[in-house]
């Protein structure tokens, strides 16, 4: 079976695209405000983004969050959720989704909080994506 990523890929190959990464920091105050945030542009008109893999940590300044989730994904819907990240003293993740999803067309990665969202806390979040930009194959 051939997956449509694999595909996709097959044709951004041809075109000479590769994988790229970026690093936002998300301040304890766009944490508590649960706005989502955007990880990596949406792309041009036929292509969208599609995620290898996130590495995230988790940095207490002074005072702890008591709650908190962060999810990922497009505006139109997330698909990968960190449960209980935010609250764990000790947060640092590597997570490579294992799934294939809807790929939405130029539509940009995002994340925010989830579930119980911190109401206090200086803590910080570290988040490293690593994706492609992939054309929308029909």
């Amino acid at each position: 079976m051939t997956l449509f990523s694999d595909y996709a890929r097959s044709v951004a190959s041809a075109a000479g695209i590769t994988a790229s990464k970026q690093t936002v920091t998300l301040s304890a105050a766009q944490l508590i405000a649960g706005t989502p945030v955007q990880l990596v542009a949406a792309p041009a008109a036929g292509y969208y983004v599609h995620l290898l893999r996130v590495e995230a940590s988790l940095s207490i300044v002074g005072t702890p969050f008591t709650a908190g989730d962060l999810r990922l994904g497009y505006s139109t819907f997330y698909f990968l959720t960190l449960r209980d990240f935010l609250d764990s003293p000790t947060a640092v993740y590597g997570v490579t989704p294992n799934v294939e999803f809807n790929p939405q067309e130029a539509v940009a990665l995002i994340v925010s909080t989830t579930g119980a969202a911190p109401v206090s806390g200086d803590s910080t979040v570290k988040l490293t994506v690593h994706y492609e930009i992939l054309p929308l194959v029909v």
